[in-house]
């Protein structure tokens, strides 16, 4: 910053700043912008990410309820075989091809699922609910499976819906 004195303004300081400080300040902006975007965009990826995986979680827990539902109504009874569920925008419903036959039950045919929905996928469950796998769930345009009680969306997937 420049300060004169001007003589005839009776002791009155003339205060501004050069147009070289004024670029340097504009330069250590643009340089802490570059190293900082990056770093806060790789941050909101892994929070989608994390969101994604959470919402894998919400659905095995509606698949866990839906077995607890199933043995509830069925004093206890759970049929063995294997469970599918199909998703779309707005739903998780029962496959009719399931192993499955659920004629003998009182049961519902979609999953409660709490949260963002897949916009696709498969949802099995084995072993009388002891064993939840989602597959290909599309969600928040990731593509999400739950294997071995982990959720992993590592996939990015263009928006086809």
């Amino acid at each position: 910053m420049k300060l004169t004195n001007s003589k005839h303004g009776g002791g009155y300081l003339n205060k501004a700043f050069t147009l070289v400080e004024l670029l340097a300040v504009i330069v250590i902006l643009a340089v802490i912008a570059i190293i900082a975007v990056p770093q806060v965009l790789k941050i909101l990826n892994q929070s989608r990410i994390s969101a994604a995986e959470d919402s894998v979680y919400g659905i095995v827990d509606a698949a866990e309820t839906y077995v607890t539902n199933l043995m509830l109504k069925n004093t206890g009874d759970v049929p063995n075989g294997t469970l599918v569920f199909e998703c779309d925008n707005s739903s998780c419903s029962l496959n009719s091809s399931s192993e499955v036959k659920l004629n003998d039950f009182t049961y519902e045919d979609e999953l409660d699922v709490k949260g963002t929905k897949p916009k696709s996928g498969t949802i099995i469950i084995k072993d009388a609910g002891r064993t939840v796998i989602v597959e290909d769930a599309h969600i928040n345009n990731y593509e999400c499976n739950y294997i071995n009680n982990k959720a992993t969306c590592d996939k990015y997937i263009e928006n086809k819906y």
